[in-house]
């Protein structure tokens, strides 16, 4: 876990998830709560339930935090954890290192193992699908934020149907794609 206090860049990452977020959400991995306290901020989230693998960071954040009582924390392995409650968003934070093709195999597993859910997302979804649809070459976020329409929504149809797979992966606009680009990349137009 990093965090830049500067850039606030990591923030900046978790966008696409503040943006989506309403009713009851489910997010793996706790890290610094910042991406729970954020969504439990947010009016139209009635709770935030969160699975941590350490309880070393549950105990942590509980002892330097004032939690909001939207947040429910369980301690387990996301991987293997299985809930058949219905949640209106499933969001998954849990990702440090693990390559690509890891994570896509992991976060269906996840999808299947938590199936009611009307939304799901992950972490750093922006740059796995640039990454995938690029064949992991080098790509100038500069030159994808001056596609067209028809362009990035090709990326995002052939990210969600083809690689992913995952049925409650939203409907995203071309506008919505581009917001979630900008303030991933940290391309944010301040006024």
């Amino acid at each position: 876990m990093t965090l830049d206090l500067i850039s606030n860049k990591q923030i900046k990452e978790f966008y696409s998830q503040y943006d989506m977020a309403y009713g009851d959400v489910f997010l793996t991995g706790l890290g610094f709560g910042i991406l729970s306290s954020w969504l439990a901020s947010k009016p139209n989230v009635n709770s935030v339930t969160i699975l941590e693998i350490s309880e070393d960071i549950v105990r942590a954040f509980l002892d330097s935090n004032n939690i909001s009582e939207k947040i429910k924390i369980i301690v387990g392995d996301a991987s293997t954890y299985k809930d058949n409650n219905h949640y209106d968003c499933l969001f998954l934070d849990h990702y440090e290192t693990q390559n690509d093709f890891w994570v896509f195999r992991d976060a269906k597993r996840v999808a299947s193992n938590i199936p009611n859910h009307d939304v799901f997302w992950a972490w750093s979804m922006e740059e796995k699908m640039l990454n995938n649809f690029y064949k992991y070459e080098s790509f100038n976020i500069e030159d994808i934020l001056s596609k067209d329409e028809t362009y990035i929504n090709s990326i995002y149809s052939n990210f969600k149907n083809n690689v992913l797979g995952i049925k409650t992966m939203p409907e995203l606009n071309y506008d919505t794609l581009m917001q979630y680009f900008r303030a991933y990349y940290d391309r944010i137009e301040y006024v």
